[in-house]
């Protein structure tokens, strides 16, 4: 999955693969329901996430998603080359593309950073979303998961 907070990644990867391993450096950050952000634990959260894809494919689990915002190509190549190592065809999920039957007015405005933050259940707010936005890569459309 690629795509700025409040996006739309989770409730993609839920409905469109309810019986994947989803692995996401925000679980780190939830306890008994309730998500606790802490900055200092990023690094933590990301290793875990790894951790449990290593997991999942030592495994052999049929459909594995990654459910970050991997706003840069470094952050998701990982677990791409990962994946091709034991075998598994992967594609990226970018949730910023514009959908093609979505009139692009409406596009723009769904994905206005204050939209956004008003939209993921995680509290990040606009001005966190805005920087994110300014260092998101695509992925190349061979890489793309067609819609």
């Amino acid at each position: 999955m690629q795509g700025l907070s409040g996006s739309g990644k989770t409730t993609w990867a839920n409905t469109n693969f309810p019986n994947a391993t989803v692995v996401s450096a925000d679980s780190y950050f939830t306890r008994s329901g309730k998500y606790e952000f802490d900055p200092k634990q990023l690094g933590r959260a990301h290793a875990r996430c790894l951790s449990r894809f290593i997991r999942a494919l030592d495994r052999g689990d049929t459909t594995i998603v990654v459910d970050n915002t991997n706003t840069e190509r470094w952050e998701w190549c990982n677990y791409t080359k990962l994946a091709t190592h034991w075998g598994y065809k992967w594609s990226v999920v970018d949730m910023m593309q514009d959908p093609a039957d979505m009139p692009e007015s409406k596009v723009a405005a769904a994905f206005k950073d204050k939209v956004l933050a008003g939209r993921n259940v995680h509290g990040v707010p606009a001005e966190v979303i805005a920087k994110q936005r300014e260092r998101y890569t695509p992925a190349s459309p061979e890489e793309l998961y067609a819609k």
